[in-house]
């Protein structure tokens, strides 16, 4: 135990520790630089859109009196007017919410009578299912951006960001850090651990950096949200696709799994990390390694394939790396395609990577355990040539 506490408080003294937290810190609290406008909330914009869509249904009804079309279209036309008239003229985001899920409704329709729409039958399940929710929720819940998110709908909505990668990078670097400075724990306490206990003791000590390192930096913007707008609602809609599922979750809901998934691959970096240095010997080289690949998934389109349920790439954990890719876009807001053909679980994930994890282990021990025997059986064979040397001599 004292070992591990020296571990951390070595990590938690050395000052590149403080400038990852530094750089987190900025990274987390740069969500409130850019907010995004949602795609709900009621502006001139938003009015001018469907004002435009109302006009265009007008000319089309227009031109089919003229053309005497049926009296189905005709109704169906007239319902289509009704609706984006009501859309253009609503009184505040709450109207405009319940009213966009009379035209989700309509659009659903349509696409099922095999009509032509803008969107797939599936895109609009998914939007009509998030619709539906949120507009239980009243105007309390209807936030204009993020910088209205309170403390609950603001965590969540971190994972629409690279929030893992970075947490995955900084633990690449407090592995670097641990590697060139546990020699000093060593000389205190080589003698009294073993080696499974010293290195355990040392993952450990990095692991625990990264959580209170991940405290410390998210700390102050979620100390504005909940200032400024409260603690929020743990039932806030989140919808996600995958794998032509649409799937219905809460806010608190993806806080919850999503830090689950971040501690258990922090631990698999922290473990593909040992057995690079156990390789290699190189903190560095281990490290550029490590952020090599952590890069990958910046590149979705390689990911992205259509053949990934057939892909030997379903079975590496570095597809799920970005929390964004793992069963679809995580949003707070209706989903973009991530995934569409790969039917993934989020318990296949957590079991992939506990799999992964002790396959790393496993082949860290392995590796250590030859290395020592090499060396033990160099030390034996230098011996053996003095020992004959002296010999010889006398």
């Amino acid at each position: 135990m004292w070992h591990l506490t020296s571990n951390i408080k070595l990590l938690l003294k050395h000052p590149f520790t403080w400038l990852v937290i530094c750089v987190l810190t900025v990274y987390f609290s740069s969500i409130l630089i850019q907010p995004s406008m949602s795609n709900w909330f009621l502006d001139w914009n938003s009015r001018e859109v469907f004002n435009e869509t109302y006009l265009n249904y007008k000319r089309e009804y227009e031109s089919g009196i003229e053309q005497q079309i049926s009296d189905d279209d005709l109704i169906r036309l007239t319902k289509k007017l009704s609706i984006t008239y009501a859309l253009a003229n609503s009184q505040d985001s709450l109207d405009f919410v319940q009213r966009y899920l009379d035209f989700l409704n309509n659009q659903l329709e349509d696409a099922q009578s095999g009509r032509q729409t803008a969107e797939s039958i599936y895109d609009l399940q998914a939007k009509q299912l998030y619709y539906e929710h949120l507009s239980q929720l009243g105007n309390s819940a209807l936030y204009k951006d993020v910088q209205q998110y309170p403390l609950i709908e603001m965590m969540a909505s971190l994972f629409l960001n690279r929030t893992p990668l970075a947490i995955y990078a900084a633990i690449g670097i407090f592995s670097f850090i641990a590697a060139k400075n546990s020699h000093r724990n060593k000389l205190l306490g080589n003698r009294q651990l073993t080696f499974v206990r010293f290195h355990i003791s040392k993952c450990l000590s990095i692991l625990f950096t990264e959580i209170i390192s991940f405290a410390i930096s998210i700390t102050p913007l979620l100390l504005y949200a909940l200032i400024r707008n409260g603690l929020g609602r743990p039932d806030y809609p989140v919808v996600f696709r995958r794998g032509g599922e649409i799937i219905y979750s809460s806010a608190l809901q993806i806080i919850t799994s999503q830090l689950i998934l971040i501690f258990l691959f922090s631990i698999l970096v922290i473990t593909f990390y040992e057995l690079l240095l156990t390789i290699s010997k190189e903190p560095t080289i281990s490290l550029l390694i490590v952020l090599t690949l952590l890069c990958i998934p910046f590149y979705p389109k390689y990911f992205l394939t259509r053949d990934f349920q057939q892909s030997f790439i379903k079975w590496i954990p570095l597809t799920y790396l970005d929390s964004k890719s793992i069963v679809g876009a995580l949003e707070i807001f209706p989903t973009t395609d991530v995934f569409k053909s790969g039917r993934i679980s989020y318990f296949e994930v957590c079991l992939e990577t506990l799999l992964w994890t002790f396959i790393l282990i496993l082949m860290t021990v392995t590796i250590a355990l030859i290395n020592k025997a090499v060396v033990r059986s160099k030390l034996i064979t230098q011996g053996c040539c003095q020992t004959k040397g002296a010999s010889n001599e006398g």
